[in-house]
């Protein structure tokens, strides 16, 4: 539609190319990902995966934070199950372990932009506990927290039998 819009208005059409094909391709994403929710009409579907795109951009926005999944079901206005297993069959990934990865993540941003201790990193990414953050971080990262910071943010080399080369 907006490409026929700028057509008949006049607009040089080469200019809107390049956002018209890269909206046109987040919109095969969604429809996708609307496909793949739970419904039978596809305004239903529609709407669940609307609620559901709320809840991971409420996540992504809060990645400083522990989001409970309670607060997700309030937001959505579905049920806790509910939520939580839509949420798996459409990003196969729960929202408890989206949440952990992007608090990792921001903590890995934080220790290579910033100067921040350890401590303060850990805080900062909404660990209450240093020892959690560090378990998690060589969970996730496969080093430890300061190993991460002292190469610059760079992850070793994944080997075969390594944490982070079994995932993905």
């Amino acid at each position: 539609r907006l490409w026929r819009d700028a057509l008949a208005s006049g607009q040089p059409a080469q200019a809107l190319r390049p956002v018209l094909l890269h909206l046109a391709s987040m919109q095969r994403g969604m429809a996708t990902g609307v496909q793949r929710c739970p419904g039978r009409s596809r305004i239903r579907k529609r709407q669940v995966f609307g609620r559901m795109q709320r809840a991971r951009l409420f996540l992504e926005g809060n990645s400083h934070r522990v989001v409970r999944i309670g607060e997700l079901a309030e937001l959505t206005n579905f049920s806790s199950w509910y939520l939580s297993k839509t949420f798996q069959s459409l990003y196969e990934e729960s929202p408890q372990s989206l949440s952990a990865r992007l608090r990792l993540e921001r903590a890995a941003d934080l220790l290579r932009d910033t100067d921040m201790m350890i401590g303060e990193v850990a805080a900062a990414s909404g660990f209450d506990n240093c020892c959690s953050f560090a378990r998690a971080f060589r969970a996730r990262y496969g080093q430890s927290a300061s190993g991460f910071r002292q190469t610059g943010g760079t992850l070793p080399p994944k080997s075969a039998n390594s944490p982070v080369a079994s995932r993905k």
